[in-house]
């Protein structure tokens, strides 16, 4: 796994992205994961994982985003992130991607890292009192 082609094909390769949504509705689940595994594709992984997750297959999931996300690809780790929440395995999820105290001032991993533990239903909501 190369985050330099990772990134290459983030910034200029859309993915085959017609070819994959063709064999997901045709339910070809298993010929994009062996594809991603053969190719080292993001694109098709990402695709393999969100229907993977759709099936409840999250195990299978994880395998499939391991590679990338221990490559240090960041779109992966946080879909390792997501699978977990997934999964019910939340704190673990969480803490893949809980932003340190130096992270805190990165708005959009903040932002990201909320959106996940509304996933994650960890949303306090708090009343409007009259005393405020």
């Amino acid at each position: 796994m190369n985050i330099g082609d990772l990134e290459w094909q983030s910034t200029y390769h859309d993915g085959p992205l017609r070819m994959v949504r063709a064999l997901l509705e045709q339910g070809h689940v298993d010929l994009v994961v062996g594809a991603a595994r053969e190719r080292e594709d993001w694109f098709w992984a990402k695709a393999a994982v969100d229907a993977l997750c759709a099936a409840g297959e999250f195990e299978q999931a994880m395998e499939l985003v391991q590679p990338f996300a221990e490559a240090g690809w960041q779109p992966a780790v946080w879909k390792s992130a997501h699978i977990l929440v997934g999964w019910g395995r939340v704190e673990e999820g969480l803490a893949l991607v809980r932003p340190d105290e130096r992270e805190q001032e990165d708005e959009w991993k903040c932002h990201d890292f909320a959106e996940l533990l509304v996933k994650a239903g960890r949303v306090e909501r708090r009343s409007r009192s009259s005393n405020h």
